[in-house]
């Protein structure tokens, strides 16, 4: 069973952007997982959506940090200072599994002999090998199209 908490958050700006800009608000969750009897949120449990007039709630991709929620604010298609969120927080039981298309797991580790692997969803999407024992650091796997060579004539 999936339960969604709603929490309605509005910006109030001094003036419209006229580009994207980043938004960054301090969030205390730990009255809500004490709620919920959970010790932490999972990736991908919180989910912010745009309420624009005459179109609707966009989906806007957000970033949880300890204490923190970060975002893109994209520039207004109206010349409001205020702008209204709805920041969505899911808790479900062991059984129930929410997936986020936008909002993967990614995840940046150190591996040994002086490598970094790139995740997703725990598979190594790429590497980056800086060890001293090559000439220069470099990136892998190099995927490139197929080459074919022609013969020359």
């Amino acid at each position: 069973m999936k339960i969604t908490h709603e929490i309605p958050l509005e910006v109030l700006l001094e003036n419209p952007p006229v580009t994207e800009m980043p938004v960054s608000t301090e969030v205390d969750f730990s009255a809500l997982l004490r709620r919920e009897g959970k010790n932490n949120l999972k990736l991908g449990a919180v989910r912010l959506f745009e309420s624009v007039p005459g179109v609707g709630l966009i989906t806007t991709p957000v970033q949880l940090t300890s204490n923190y929620i970060t975002w893109i604010l994209r520039r207004s298609v109206t010349d409001s200072k205020l702008r209204r969120f709805k920041l969505c927080v899911d808790f479900c039981d062991s059984k129930t599994i929410v997936t986020r298309p936008y909002f993967p797991s990614i995840r940046v580790l150190p591996v040994p002999n002086n490598k970094i692997s790139f995740q997703v969803d725990g598979k190594e999407v790429f590497g980056y090998c800086y060890s001293n024992e090559y000439l220069k650091p470099f990136f892998y796997p190099v995927k490139a199209p197929k080459i074919i060579l022609q013969p020359e004539y």
